[in-house]
C-alpha cells in the first residue's frame, strides 16, 4: 500500500510540474495576445481558458487514486428439478388481501371455590335391641337369686327350683341348697337367714300373688350310712303375714313362727 502511494505521488508531481510550465506559457501567451485581439478575440481568449482549466480539472481528477468498490459475490443457487410453484393472483390476492381474525378478548379466571372437606361416615352402631319386660316370675327368682348369694357345698346349686304357680291364688314356690357351716347351731342360723332373705325378696318384686311356699335342703345321712341331699325344713307364708313384718327389727330366729305351716327336720336339732 505504501509503495503504490509512493509511485503516484511521483507520478503527480511530474504531471503537476508540466502543468504548471504550460500554465505560465499560456498566460504569458494569453497576456500577448489580450493586448492585440479585438473584443471577439477576448471572448474567444476567455472561452479557451475555460476549456484549458476544464480540461486541466479533469485529467487532475483522473489522476488521483481512487477507491477499488467491492464487487459483491454472487451465491452459486442451485435450482432444484421441482418447478416452484408460481403464486396465482386470486393466491396473492388472498394472502395481502386476508382479514384479520378478532383476537378474543381474555376472560377473567374464576376464583377457585372452597372445597369442602369431606365428612366422615360415622360407623352406624348396632342399635340395642330394646329389652324386654321380665315376666313376675322372671323378677321374682332373680330377686331371691341375688338375695340367696352363692353356694359352699358342691354337687348343689343354691336356687334348686323357682316358679310361680299359677291358678286363682298364685303361689311362689322356691326350693334352695342351705350352706354348710361348723356347727348345727350355725347352719340352723344361716337357714333361718335364707328363709328371711327370700320373703324380703318376694314382697320388693311387687308382683301379685298369695302365698310364698319355700323348701331348704341339706345333705343327710340314712341308718345305712348313704349320704342323699334331703329337704329338711318347709314353712308357707301368706301375703297379709308378709306385708305385716318390719324388717328392721324382726328377729330372724322367729321367722318359723310367724309360719302358717312349718315342718323342720329333727336332724336340724342335733
Amino acid at each position: 500500500m505504501k509503495k503504490a502511494l509512493s509511485v503516484t505521488f511521483s507520478v503527480l508531481s511530474t504531471v503537476l510540474s508540466g502543468i504548471w510550465r504550460g500554465i505560465k506559457a499560456f498566460v504569458r501567451w494569453y497576456g500577448r495576445s489580450w493586448k492585440h485581439s479585438g473584443k471577439w478575440g477576448k471572448v474567444g481568449l476567455v472561452v479557451l481558458a475555460f476549456f484549458i482549466l476544464t480540461l486541466f480539472l479533469v485529467a487532475f481528477g483522473a489522476m488521483l487514486p481512487t477507491e477499488a468498490t467491492p464487487t459483491p459475490a454472487v451465491a452459486n443457487v442451485s435450482t432444484p428439478n421441482a418447478p416452484t410453484e408460481v403464486p396465482t393472483a386470486n393466491n396473492a390476492a388472498s394472502t395481502t388481501m386476508s382479514t384479520p381474525t378478532n383476537t378474543p378478548m381474555p376472560t377473567d379466571t374464576p376464583k377457585p371455590t372452597n372445597t369442602p372437606i369431606p365428612t366422615v361416615t360415622p360407623t352406624p352402631t348396632n342399635t340395642p335391641k330394646p329389652t324386654e319386660t321380665p315376666t313376675a316370675e322372671e323378677k321374682v327368682c332373680g330377686l331371691i337369686t341375688e338375695k340367696l348369694g352363692s353356694i359352699n357345698r358342691k354337687g348343689v346349686a343354691r336356687v334348686e327350683e323357682c316358679k310361680i304357680v299359677p291358678g286363682s291364688k298364685p303361689e311362689v314356690f322356691v326350693r334352695w341348697a342351705i350352706n354348710d357351716n361348723l356347727t348345727g347351731g350355725l347352719i340352723r342360723t344361716g337357714m333361718y337367714m335364707d328363709i328371711v332373705d327370700i320373703l324380703k325378696a318376694v314382697r320388693n318384686a311387687n308382683i301379685q300373688y298369695s302365698t310364698v311356699q319355700v323348701r331348704g335342703t341339706f345333705p343327710l345321712v340314712d341308718v345305712y350310712g348313704n349320704v342323699s341331699e334331703a329337704t329338711v325344713v318347709r314353712a308357707t307364708y301368706t301375703k297379709t303375714t308378709i306385708d305385716k313384718i318390719n324388717w328392721n327389727n324382726f328377729i330372724t330366729k322367729n321367722i318359723l313362727l310367724i309360719a302358717e305351716r312349718e315342718w323342720v327336720h329333727p336332724a336340724m336339732f342335733k
